[in-house]
């Protein structure tokens, strides 16, 4: 496998697929729309270290260092073709 190969899981394509690189989302509507049940916070606190992992991979940031977090896509998650 090459050094530029991107596996994602099942969890991970459908959190990128609701991120947008115009605009952010927090975590909490980022799970809501993607389909994951629960609490506002029950969601939030689910999809953030996914989307933590995404950052690290380069697939996801944050938008700025405001607070509520919102999170986009970013050039290397389209590059890499990680998104469905």
């Amino acid at each position: 496998m090459s050094g530029d190969s991107v596996v994602l899981g099942c969890d991970d394509r459908k959190i990128l697929s609701g991120l947008d690189r115009r605009g952010g989302i927090t975590a909490g509507d980022l799970a809501r729309e993607i389909g994951w049940g629960g609490s506002p916070r029950s969601r939030a606190q689910t999809i953030r270290p996914r989307l933590v992992d995404l950052c690290t991979r380069g697939l996801a940031r944050r938008l700025d260092d405001e607070l509520p977090m919102c999170w986009v896509l970013t050039e290397a998650a389209l590059n890499a073709g990680a998104t469905p």
